[in-house]
């Protein structure tokens, strides 16, 4: 060879070499924006964006003529990076994966295909892993109240090393050389005699990824989730909900390399209470009285749900059986909170088994005259 041609030789090495490289930093560019690596958890996103914001802010660097573009790409940085979904997306397909995510999201979930006219589809639904249904209890308490719940779940998580690219090092990661980074190749088929098309079909050697490696991660071994993974969530439950309405979380549930994080439906387990019964959105109760209480009347204190103290009395005879409507005391509609049920008391009266003679004597007197 000539040294003219193994100049160009060389030059075209280069710069494919040069292309390669700049298709890879694709997948770190917004974590060396921000100055942290790709194993930075999100207090620490957010902390490198606070610090590198007040820096590079326009304000303070009035003199460069490229501020407001680093201003905003460090902006662009924090709003990908802090996105849990967004950011499993850019780890795996860089800016243009999540621009074609956010741009699926503005079209509803994906865009019209004109066959789902024909055959009674919709929109494409969103690749994402199986729902995890869980089951609540709740105090009555909790429910006329209202609370905030910290629930601990133990769920399947990106790798924490990795980020779900497979690979121990990122700089390990290089184009697929049998898509060329597509993620995808195009093959013939046949579909009648002497009649083929042309159909892209995923990629088998880097499974659709676009990329390739050659070290497996030593954490998860490659398979770019953990299984055991601890997640932190805050469950607010409304006043009045009731039993067995569902909560539903959005994209917080397992999470996949491949796709989105399944969704989590919480549903409320009332749990039973020693003193009311809940029925929609009224309470019941039983009230113990003894005879001379029923007879006599009488002053009872109840304590409510929210610890106040009801004074329930009377100076009548009271039936066995006799129900008593308090207004407003019972429990809070789920939708309109500042209003309430009723409250229904059963009265018990305990009639003693045995009496003293004088006692038969004073009732025989009483009852019958005698």
């Amino acid at each position: 060879s000539s040294p003219s041609e193994m100049k160009l030789a060389l030059l075209c090495f280069v710069l494919f070499g040069a292309m390669t490289l700049t298709v890879l930093a694709g997948h770190r560019e917004y974590y060396d924006i921000l100055g942290i690596t790709p194993r930075a958890n999100p207090d620490e996103i957010k902390s490198a964006w606070r610090k590198v914001s007040r820096e590079k802010h326009p304000d303070k660097n009035k003199g460069d003529p490229n501020a407001e573009e680093l201003y905003a790409k460090i902006n662009r940085a924090y709003h990908v990076l802090s996105d849990k979904e967004k950011r499993r997306i850019y780890d795996q397909k860089g800016e243009e994966g999540v621009q074609k995510h956010e741009a699926n999201q503005e079209a509803g979930g994906g865009g019209m295909n004109p066959f789902d006219m024909f055959f009674g589809g919709g929109r494409r639904q969103e690749n994402k892993g199986p729902d995890l249904r869980i089951k609540m209890p709740v105090t009555l308490e909790d429910i006329y109240n209202g609370k905030e719940v910290t629930m601990f779940m133990t769920k399947q998580m990106i790798c924490p090393h990795c980020r779900g690219t497979g690979a121990d090092d990122p700089d390990d990661m290089k184009t697929c050389p049998v898509c060329n980074g597509q993620g995808h190749v195009t093959k013939k088929q046949q579909i009648m005699m002497g009649f083929f098309q042309q159909v892209q079909v995923t990629c088998d050697n880097c499974e659709g990824k676009g990329t390739t490696y050659n070290t497996k991660c030593h954490v998860c071994g490659a398979a770019k989730v953990i299984e055991q993974g601890v997640d932190e969530l805050s469950v607010f439950i409304e006043k009045g909900i009731k039993h067995g309405q569902k909560m539903t979380f959005s994209g917080v549930g397992n999470e996949y390399a491949d796709k989105a994080a399944s969704d989590v439906h919480f549903e409320i387990v009332e749990v039973p209470h020693p003193v009311f019964t809940r029925k929609d959105n009224d309470l019941h109760m039983k009230m113990n009285l003894t005879l001379h209480q029923a007879l006599l009347g009488f002053s009872k204190k109840v304590k409510h749900l929210d610890g106040r103290i009801l004074t329930i009395e009377s100076d009548k005879v009271v039936q066995p059986g006799q129900i008593l409507k308090v207004e407003g005391e019972g429990m809070p509609l789920h939708e309109y909170s500042s209003q309430h049920g009723d409250l229904y008391i059963e009265y018990v009266v305990n009639i003693p088994k045995k009496f003293t003679e004088e006692q038969m004597s004073l009732l025989k007197t009483f009852f019958m005259g005698k």
